[in-house]
């Protein structure tokens, strides 16, 4: 019986952690997220056009337009991916992230959609200005926030719909063990950050997702305008 080296092991499982931190990158969320709504719920009623367009918008601030910033960022800076390995170097992109998120959710506002599609949006941003005031002195995993987000949605939006979540918890938090394991396995966390990155995550998606707190952020954007 053939045995795979130590080396090519360890290679073949840093391969696949690698893999599964590209696929579960964080920031693709709100995409995932309001797809799901609009396809799988009452929502499917609205006309394709309009569900496709609003799709377009979210696509485009919430991954196209920071992705495409922060590639410029890097190549008029000579840097590399791993180079946001640090803290120092994670500043900028979680701040073009930042900014593109607000204008999704001043223009998701506008646009008078319910709340919880709003708090979608506004619980990732929660999450992102937690993460870069936490980069002050601490490199918490996106990762794992993004996976303790989806946590709380899945919690908060079978509550609203009325569906068992039973099993679809058991999938995301043997998900959430994989993209912790990925993550440790690159060497990119710390255990350390990795869990406090699910508990803030959580917290983030909870605080974003309840409507006292999204008819609060309503009301300041009319103040403002």
């Amino acid at each position: 019986m053939q045995t795979i080296e130590p080396e090519k092991k360890g290679r073949l499982m840093r391969q696949c952690a690698r893999m599964v931190s590209y696929i579960c990158v964080p920031y693709a969320i709100p995409l995932v997220a309001v797809t799901l709504l609009l396809f799988g719920t009452y929502l499917n009623n609205l006309p394709l056009a309009s569900r496709f367009s609003l799709l377009g918008i979210i696509a485009a601030f919430t991954l196209l337009l920071p992705a495409s910033a922060i590639g410029l960022y890097m190549c008029l800076h000579k840097l590399k991916p791993s180079h946001f390995h640090t803290r120092k170097n994670r500043f900028i992109p979680h701040l073009m992230f930042i900014l593109s998120y607000i204008f999704c959710l001043v223009i998701m506002i506008r646009m008078r959609l319910p709340w919880y599609m709003t708090g979608i949006i506004l619980s990732v941003l929660l999450m992102l200005v937690t993460s870069l005031i936490a980069s002050l002195k601490w490199k918490l995993s996106e990762h794992a926030m993004g996976m303790g987000a989806i946590l709380a949605g899945l919690v908060y939006f079978s509550a609203w719909y009325g569906f068992n979540p039973i099993l679809w918890l058991g999938v995301c938090i043997l998900l959430a063990g994989c993209v912790g394991t990925a993550v440790l396995i690159l060497g990119n966390h710390t255990p350390s950050e990795v869990f406090l990155g699910y508990a803030l995550g959580y917290a983030c998606a909870t605080l974003g997702l309840t409507p006292g707190f999204n008819i609060l952020v309503l009301f300041l954007f009319r103040l403002i305008h």
